[in-house]
């Protein structure tokens, strides 16, 4: 999906979905105006009617006119604005994006919600928004049959009543980055046991740490036992995989503290421990044991 934050009137910004974010007792929200030179006083009107409450989650679809460029313009609730946060806002870019899928729109705009700025600085609410939008999109389709014609989000564009700001673009830009590394740690996380053993795990680590050129070491079985790891070794002796320890350092260029930050994450890639008294049911879960080594390396 293409991302960017543009300047642009309302009505002027041509697209398959505008999505405008409100909340209950918020101060002026700058796209209201806007809103009623494209739908006249409908908004009011659906709000004071209660057809629309800005609740969270909160989702009303208006048809686009001869005023407006966008085919549909959505409105989302964020609920009460002096309780929202950037938590409210993902949410509420998530459920954007999961409508826009239903109905298979691929171009969607969201609003910059101005109104927030006393809240929430514009990194922060950029970040929040393609957080929202991006990891709502995430999918996990390794094993099932894909349809001939496949439905994609092709463009997501914020714009705001003004040129973004470098805050914006910064804020865009670390929502991105950090959305594909979740992406990839949840990837990990739904491979099946069987596909993704302790070697095949080290592979990935490594592979990544070779396009993003971060240092990495992977210790075999032979490694482990010159270094008397014994706890690694007797945890996977139960197995016929053998086992990997991954190490993964990035030192950046001007990093501003001296003393490194370790994150420890558990790689254990199928959690086969009394596997005699365990729910049957919930048996395929045990892959997820090794998530926070996933969210280590995503990381």
């Amino acid at each position: 999906m293409k991302i960017a934050a543009k300047y642009s009137k309302l009505k002027h910004w041509k697209t398959e979905l505008t999505c405008v974010f409100l909340a209950k007792n918020e101060p002026n929200n700058y796209w209201i105006k806007e809103l009623e030179e494209i739908f006249g006083d409908v908004i009011q009107k659906l709000i004071s009617n209660k057809e629309f409450g800005c609740e969270e989650k909160a989702f009303y679809l208006l048809l686009g006119n001869k005023t407006t460029k966008s085919h549909r313009v959505a409105l989302i609730g964020l609920d009460e604005f002096e309780t929202m946060d950037a938590e409210t806002l993902r949410k509420a870019a998530a459920l954007a994006i999961k409508k826009a899928r239903g109905m298979e729109f691929s171009k969607i705009t969201f609003a910059f919600p101005t109104q927030l700025r006393s809240k929430l600085n514009d990194r922060l609410i950029g970040q929040s928004l393609v957080e929202g939008a991006l990891l709502a999109e995430y999918r996990f389709l390794n094993y099932k049959s894909r349809p001939k014609k496949e439905f994609a989000f092709e463009e997501l564009t914020i714009i705001a009543d003004h040129e973004p700001t470098s805050l914006l673009q910064e804020g865009v830009k670390n929502g991105v980055v950090i959305s594909e590394a979740v992406k990839f740690a949840r990837d990990l996380g739904n491979e099946p046991g069987n596909v993704l053993t302790p070697t095949e795990l080290a592979n990935r680590a490594a592979s990544m740490c070779r396009q993003k050129k971060i240092k990495c070491q992977v210790f075999n079985k032979a490694k482990l036992k010159s270094l008397k790891m014994g706890g690694i070794l007797g945890v996977s002796a139960g197995s016929l995989e053998e086992p990997r320890l991954i190490i993964m350092e990035y030192k950046p260029a001007k990093h501003k503290n001296a003393r490194p930050i370790a994150l420890v994450g558990k790689g254990l890639t199928f959690d086969a421990g009394g596997i005699s008294i365990k729910p049957a049911d919930q048996m395929d879960r045990m892959k997820f044991d090794m998530c926070g080594g996933a969210a280590v390396i995503g990381i």
